[in-house]
């Protein structure tokens, strides 16, 4: 791994930390089909929802994602990029603007533009925001043998809001999240889920946003997604 570069992940909840580090590394071994992956998953972060990571409360100093980054950032120099993954599936945020309705690209921007204001990101590591619309159960239910004939024509970003009732209500049984969303993680078909219909778009997402971050550490081109009008300088150095 001498010539790759770390990739940090900062998830939810305890349950995400194995699903995303299994997913994210299965992508990056897709990714490698059609070009070598130049990042790791080297760290995982549970850091809590949406709103926990931007709560201004403490003053914006004291924003969680802020706080976190700039941990990171500490830790070794070889840092390829951050990777916030988390569900998509809030009604409202609160933001040093006050109270904005949650909207994926909106609140990924607003995100971003405090990562580059207040940290080193973009300038000594790319960083990039994926919200899994509505969370990451609907890519469960797009994606697993056991539940995507079920769910073909289900617009899964828009409906069932609670993707793990529909778990449940297709497999009879608890779902639990810390033993099942790794044990059905496993199992998603990247290529199905890639090419399904209705579109999952968050999952698109999450697939070019590590193909940017895989590209620019190839390319030494750092970036910040979803872009941003702040972002002109960082994107050509």
């Amino acid at each position: 791994m001498n010539n790759m570069k770390r990739l940090v992940l900062m998830v939810e909840g305890s349950g995400d930390v194995d699903s995303a580090t299994n997913i994210t590394a299965r992508m990056l071994n897709h990714l490698s089909q059609q070009s070598a992956p130049h990042l790791y998953v080297n760290q995982v972060m549970k850091v809590g929802d949406v709103n926990a990571l931007l709560s201004p409360k403490q003053g914006k100093d004291n924003i969680k994602l802020i706080r976190l980054l700039r941990s990171v950032e500490n830790q070794s120099a070889d840092l390829g990029g951050v990777l916030v993954l988390i569900d998509g599936d809030a009604d409202f945020v609160l933001t040093t603007n006050g109270r904005q309705q949650f909207c994926p690209v909106t609140i990924g921007r607003y995100m971003v533009d405090l990562a580059v204001q207040n940290t080193c990101a973009g300038k000594r590591y790319s960083f990039a925001v994926v919200f899994a619309n509505r969370e990451f159960e609907s890519w469960i239910l797009a994606g697993h043998p056991d539940f995507m004939t079920r769910t073909v024509d289900d617009d899964l970003e828009k409906y069932p809001r609670n993707a793990k009732k529909k778990i449940e209500e297709i497999t009879k049984q608890p779902y639990r999240e810390v033993l099942d969303q790794i044990k059905y993680t496993r199992e998603i078909d990247i290529e199905y889920i890639l090419k399904r219909q209705p579109r999952m778009r968050s999952f698109h997402r999450f697939d070019h946003a590590l193909r940017q971050i895989n590209e620019s550490v190839l390319s030494n081109r750092l970036i910040c997604s979803p872009s941003t009008c702040l972002q002109t300088d960082v994107e050509t150095n």
